[in-house]
């Protein structure tokens, strides 16, 4: 892949994981924090941004502007060829079987609705330059050292497979999961055959 890609998020589990996959691809990536990327100037070199942080207010609080990485990044690329990969989540939509990309969005979330509101807004920037990811519980083994905002999926699950808490027959129970190694597989996949969309 003749890309020159930039991962923002340097600490968090998808950022470095993502990093360490498309290097062991001999990928031309870089990455750096959020605050870096405020002040960075020759953005104009990298060819896909992929946003890998969120912070505290945006996850717990109503929507606001400022506390929206996805736009900050859209915003200071707007007159840039660079492409962004744009990480949502599934939450957005109503929990059920076999959701689907055209379901009716129903998020019950502070951070759903954020991301819901953050897709339409980084849409009407970026068009046909953002893919937007909406991504279900990534597991990993918990790795102590990784920088969180909250508990992950990840730390609850292994949490209560220690105490064998694992099998849940309720049937109005929705719970889906993906490795990060299948999604480190999936964004790499979807870069390498140009899946960019406006939604």
């Amino acid at each position: 892949m003749k890309k020159k890609i930039l991962i923002i998020g340097q600490n968090g589990l998808i950022g470095k994981n993502l990093f360490n996959y498309f290097k062991s691809k001999k990928v031309n990536i870089h990455r750096i924090s959020f605050e870096s990327f405020l002040k960075k100037k020759n953005i104009n070199n990298f060819d896909i941004i992929i946003n890998c942080t969120s912070n505290q207010k945006f996850v717990k609080n109503k929507y606001a502007n400022k506390n929206d990485n996805d736009l900050i990044i859209a915003k200071k690329i707007i007159n840039l060829k660079t492409k962004f990969v744009m990480i949502s989540t599934r939450k957005i939509y109503k929990a059920k079987f076999n959701i689907k990309e055209l379901d009716k969005k129903e998020p019950n979330c502070n951070y759903s609705k954020n991301k819901l509101i953050s897709e339409i807004s980084v849409n009407k920037i970026l068009g046909a330059r953002v893919l937007i990811l909406r991504i279900s519980n990534i597991i990993s083994m918990p790795n102590k050292n990784n920088r969180k905002l909250h508990n992950t999926f990840s730390d609850i699950f292994f949490e209560m497979a220690k105490k064998g808490y694992i099998y849940n027959n309720n049937k109005k129970t929705y719970k889906d999961f993906l490795s990060i190694s299948k999604f480190n597989q999936i964004v790499y996949e979807l870069i390498k055959k140009k899946f960019f969309w406006s939604i």
